[in-house]
C-alpha cells in the first residue's frame, strides 16, 4: 500500500484526456519516446471517451494504460487518469503537445531531486508567448497529492494549470525549464492545428460556464491546499501578508489551548476574516470556559 501511493521510483506518468485525436496521440507518444533518456520510465495513461472508436493505439514495449468512460469534465478525467498512474511523477498533458529537447525526462527528474521534500511544481517552455507565466502541461510529484489528500480540482472543466500555478508560486516553488521545450500545438497559438469539433465544444463550454467565477470561489480551497503543503515543506514557505494575523496565532500554543482554536482552521482565514472570526467566536468560547471553571470551582 505505501509503495502504491510513492509511485514507482523514477517513473514519470504523463496524463492525457484525448477525443478523436488518435494522431495526435501517436504524435505525442512517438515525441515523448524519442527525445528521452530513459523511454521505459515514461508511463502513457489516457482517458478514452466510451463513445470515442478512433482511439487504436498500439506501441510495442510501452506503458500505455487506457481507462474507457462517459464523457466527463477534463478535470475530472485528470483525477481519474492519476488513480490509475503508477508514476512517482505526474504529468498534466494534453494530445496537442510534441516533446521537442531530447533528455527533457532527465531535465524534470533532476529538478525533483534537488527539492528534499519534492514539493515543487516543473513545467517546461510550451512554444507560446509567455510561456513562462502559466504551467500549462505541469509536473508534480506524488507526494504533492498525497499531502492534498486529492489530485485536482473536479469541477466543470477547471483549469488545473492555472491552480498548480498559484499554488506552486505562494509557496515559492516553481520551477521553469526555459531550455526545454515541449511545444503546445494549438489552433489559438498560430500553430498548424486544425480547429476540430474537441476543439469547439472546449469553447462552447467555456461560454456556458463561467470557469473564472467557480474559480475565484475556491479561494479558501486553494489556501488549505497551500497550508497542507507548507507543512511538510523545509524551509518553510513565506508567510502571505494577507493572512499575517492567523499564522502568528497557529504558532502560539497557549493562545489556541485557552480559547480552544483550531490551528488550520485559524490559519485559513485572512486577516479580516480572522478579526470577524475573533469577536464572534472567542467571547463564546472564553464565557464558556470560565462558566464550566465557575461552576467546578461550587462543587
Amino acid at each position: 500500500m505505501n509503495l502504491r501511493f510513492q509511485g514507482t521510483e523514477g517513473l514519470i506518468s504523463i496524463l492525457v484526456p484525448t477525443r478523436n485525436r488518435p494522431k495526435n496521440v501517436k504524435r505525442l507518444i512517438s515525441s515523448a519516446l524519442t527525445t528521452a533518456d530513459y523511454p521505459s520510465r515514461v508511463e502513457f495513461v489516457f482517458y478514452v471517451d466510451e463513445d470515442d472508436s478512433s482511439f487504436d493505439i498500439n506501441f510495442r514495449n510501452t506503458k500505455i494504460i487506457v481507462v474507457r468512460g462517459p464523457r466527463i469534465w477534463i478535470s475530472l478525467a485528470f483525477n481519474i487518469l492519476y488513480t490509475n498512474s503508477n508514476g512517482e511523477i505526474i504529468m498534466y498533458g494534453a494530445d496537442d503537445i510534441v516533446f521537442r529537447t531530447k533528455g527533457w525526462d532527465s531535465f524534470v527528474r533532476n529538478s525533483f531531486n534537488n527539492i528534499e521534500d519534492k514539493i515543487c511544481l516543473v513545467y517546461a517552455n510550451d512554444g507560446v508567448q509567455q510561456s513562462q507565466e502559466i504551467a500549462r502541461h505541469g509536473f508534480i510529484h506524488r507526494r504533492w497529492f498525497n499531502v492534498t489528500g486529492t489530485a485536482f480540482p473536479a469541477l466543470r472543466g477547471m483549469p488545473i494549470d492555472l491552480w498548480c500555478t498559484e499554488i506552486a508560486r505562494l509557496l515559492n516553488r516553481v520551477v521553469f525549464l526555459d531550455k526545454v521545450v515541449i511545444e503546445h500545438i494549438h489552433f489559438r497559438q498560430g500553430k498548424k492545428a486544425k480547429l476540430d469539433q474537441t476543439y469547439l465544444d472546449a469553447i462552447a463550454s467555456a461560454r456556458s460556464w463561467s470557469y473564472s467565477e467557480t474559480y475565484r470561489k475556491l479561494t479558501y480551497e486553494m489556501r488549505v491546499d497551500r497550508i497542507l503543503l507548507g507543512e511538510v515543506m523545509n524551509p518553510s514557505p513565506q508567510i502571505e501578508k494577507n493572512y499575517r494575523i492567523g499564522e502568528a496565532l497557529s504558532r502560539n500554543i497557549n493562545v489556541l489551548n485557552f480559547f480552544q482554536l483550531d490551528r488550520r482552521k485559524v490559519k485559513s482565514l485572512q486577516n479580516y476574516e480572522i478579526i470577524r472570526y475573533l469577536f464572534f467566536k472567542v467571547p463564546k468560547k472564553l464565557f464558556k470556559k470560565l462558566s464550566i471553571q465557575k461552576i467546578g470551582s461550587r462543587n
